[in-house]
């Protein structure tokens, strides 16, 4: 029968730098998440945990508030963390420790097996621990976009009016708090005018001035934090007063889309330009 191969791990006692002070735990001061973002696009994030007390030596992380199940790692005030893959909201819990522990030095093989399923830097549970903390954070960016619905043509004249409708989604995760969006419609070179709109979904989330005409071509709307999912529609009315001139029989004045304030946005910065066709 062929022999069996066995991988060994050595593991090695390590007592605590601190020991003089092991019935006393460390206090978590501070604890944040990729330096206090709100969003990230990655799962991999960096950890921040201040202590005051005794010197910790161990620290346990996770998503779950019960983190008992959960294995020590030697302490680090900078360590990374990977976030759980689905989308979203993440509570990330954090506990220190201090006291005596074992940790796992470098993997030791009796054969060309190579090592699988070793987790380094784990030490056993210290002996006085800290209450947890915790901290959240918002896996994915936001993804604002804006469309635009424009009648096929309309006819020029005298105040001549249109409708067209304007719709913004957020595609992608929350908005960070606070965080005011625009949202900016105007015809380019005074050609047209806008007469009016009408907020017909998500009023609730305008803020501050809302909806309002700030020139002849011009909206523009101030817009609440938005949460995954969520969105607002704009029905406006629009006019054509005689841009036709002698001998045309046909123009293509263009309506200019803009959405600013976040930064995360596929659409920050760039506008979005939308013609309408006037005949004669």
């Amino acid at each position: 029968m062929q022999a069996l191969k066995m991988t060994l791990v050595l593991l090695t006692l390590v007592a605590s730098s601190n020991a003089g002070g092991q019935g006393t735990p460390p206090q978590i001061t501070s604890f944040q998440i990729a330096r206090g973002s709100f969003n990230t696009a990655e799962r991999t994030v960096r950890l921040d945990i201040k202590v005051s007390g005794t010197t910790p030596t161990a620290y346990r992380v996770g998503e779950v508030a019960d983190l008992s199940s959960l294995p020590w790692r030697t302490f680090a005030t900078s360590p990374s963390y990977t976030l759980s893959s689905a989308p979203g909201t993440k509570t990330v819990y954090v506990q220190v420790g201090a006291g005596r522990a074992v940790t796992v030095s470098d993997p030791r093989t009796v054969s060309s097996t190579p090592t699988i399923g070793v987790i380094r830097d784990l030490v056993s549970p210290p002996s006085v621990l800290s209450a947890t903390a915790s901290g959240k954070i918002v896996l994915g960016l936001p993804d604002l976009t804006a469309t635009v619905e424009m009648p096929q043509q309309v006819q020029d004249g005298v105040q001549r009016t249109f409708d067209f409708t304007v719709k913004v989604w957020n595609r992608g995760q929350a908005t960070p708090p606070g965080q005011v969006i625009q949202l900016y419609n105007s015809f380019v070179l005074n050609q047209l005018a806008i007469e009016s709109f009408d907020v017909t979904f998500g009023m609730t989330r305008l803020t501050g001035d809302g909806c309002k005409i700030t020139d002849i071509p011009t909206i523009e709307c101030s817009l609440a934090p938005m949460a995954a999912g969520a969105g607002l529609q704009v029905k406006l009315r629009g006019s054509v007063t005689r841009l036709l001139s002698a001998g045309q029989t046909q123009a293509s004045p263009t309506l200019r889309t803009r959405i600013t304030g976040i930064s995360e946005s596929n659409m920050t910065n760039n506008w979005i330009d939308t013609p309408l066709k006037v005949v004669k």
